[in-house]
């Protein structure tokens, strides 16, 4: 497969012009931003109401000196543990600091007014298609580092990127093929910071990922939904429809077609690249929800599932001070019915599957999610022989 030229492109979805709404200007014609961002103001008490609070980005010009009070509505998994983020170009985030909670409406602004015109706030740290084009050409001289080229397209044309990071001179018979996937769900943007730490991690000088990469072929799929992470849709992409819903068991083509288009260039993508057997698939999710640990998994009793969960918590814990993964399952007992990734790869690759959900609980900064990347590299390095 031919390696396409890495570039500093991103893919622009425009819902909306920019508005005067108070005495600010809104904006959201920039990539991510969500295609039913919604504003108004209350003259009353001077907060702007904003939506959907599920994933929001935006941006806001004439705030310089000011303090605005932004306001979402106030459902049950928002607490005064949630804080909303801001930044004043996109790329470095802070929390908002003061928070106001009452029975119907969430409000968050800044301690101190903005020093900055303009400032782009969110609902969780973004992780963008530009992101991951800086990642891979951060990457693209790396020895370790090869198939750079898109696996497919979405129905919006965007790619849909893969890679491999490995020790070329180590035989692949002699290695373990491990499956990593981000950015099903498009606004769990927590998931793919992990993800992103965890694939800087691989491909480092680091004496663990030394050894893991002699040991193992990582298979990595940075953002399976590149239409939705752009649009800023919550789950879905282009077609209304789940992606982690929609894998259908077996090996195409001869299974049947999957609803989501983005689940087949996938599904082709992994067996092509790794031949139909891995031993470990992790699938990067998000949750909203408020629990115990920074990240938790959801799976079940599997001796393998819990030997790598261990490794990776001891790594996080004690590389990074407190442990960002936790050892525990939360979530209940899984449903038989749902068409999960996970499941497609434990029943078509032979895979022990994963299914990881970052939360913001603690309110840790982006780089600590990313950092929190480099203890999958050593739990992985630790259990694979």
């Amino acid at each position: 497969m031919d390696e396409d030229p890495i570039h500093d492109q991103t893919y622009a979805f425009a819902p909306n012009d920019p508005r005067s709404v108070g005495d600010l200007t809104f904006f959201a014609d920039f990539e991510n931003a969500s295609d039913d961002f919604r504003v108004s103001y209350e003259p009353e008490d001077g907060a702007y109401e904003v939506a959907p609070y599920s994933w929001m980005h935006f941006g806001v010009d004439g705030v310089a000196g000011k303090r605005p009070t932004f306001r979402v509505d106030h459902p049950d998994h928002v607490d005064e543990r949630r804080k909303f983020v801001w930044s004043p170009d996109g790329r470095e985030w802070s929390y908002f600091e003061d928070i106001t909670i009452d029975a119907d409406r969430y409000a968050f602004a800044t301690a101190e007014p903005f020093e900055t015109d303009r400032v782009f706030v969110a609902g969780l740290f973004p992780y963008r298609l530009c992101d991951l084009e800086e990642l891979r050409y951060n990457l693209r001289d790396s020895p370790y580092v090869s198939g750079l080229a898109p696996r497919g397209y979405s129905p919006d044309r965007r790619p849909i990127h893969g890679l491999a990071i490995t020790d070329p001179d180590v035989p692949a018979a002699e290695k373990h093929n491990v499956v990593v996937m981000a950015g099903q769900h498009a606004w769990e943007a927590w998931g793919r910071q992990v993800c992103h730490g965890f694939l800087e991690a691989v491909a480092s000088d680091d004496t663990v990922a030394r050894r893991l990469r002699r040991k193992a072929v990582v298979h990595a799929y940075p953002i399976a939904n590149p239409d939705g992470v752009t649009r800023g849709h919550m789950r879905d992409g282009t077609v209304d429809h789940n992606p982690n819903r929609a894998w259908i068991a077996g090996a195409p083509p001869e299974a049947e077609r999957s609803p989501v288009p983005e689940v087949d260039v996938l599904r082709r993508a992994i067996l092509e690249d790794t031949g139909g057997e891995a031993t470990y698939f992790l699938d990067f999710h998000s949750h909203a929800g408020w629990y115990d640990r920074f990240m938790w998994y959801a799976d079940g009793d599997d001796p393998a599932v819990s030997d790598l969960v261990e490794a990776i918590h001891r790594a996080d814990g004690e590389r990074h001070g407190d442990a960002i993964v936790g050892t525990e399952t939360v979530g209940g007992a899984p449903n038989p019915e749902r068409k999960t990734s996970k499941r497609w790869a434990e029943a078509t690759l032979g895979a022990t599957g994963l299914t990881f959900e970052a939360t913001p609980y603690g309110s840790p900064s982006m780089e600590r999610y990313r950092r929190a990347g480099g203890a999958f590299v050593a739990g992985l390095e630790a259990v694979l022989e």
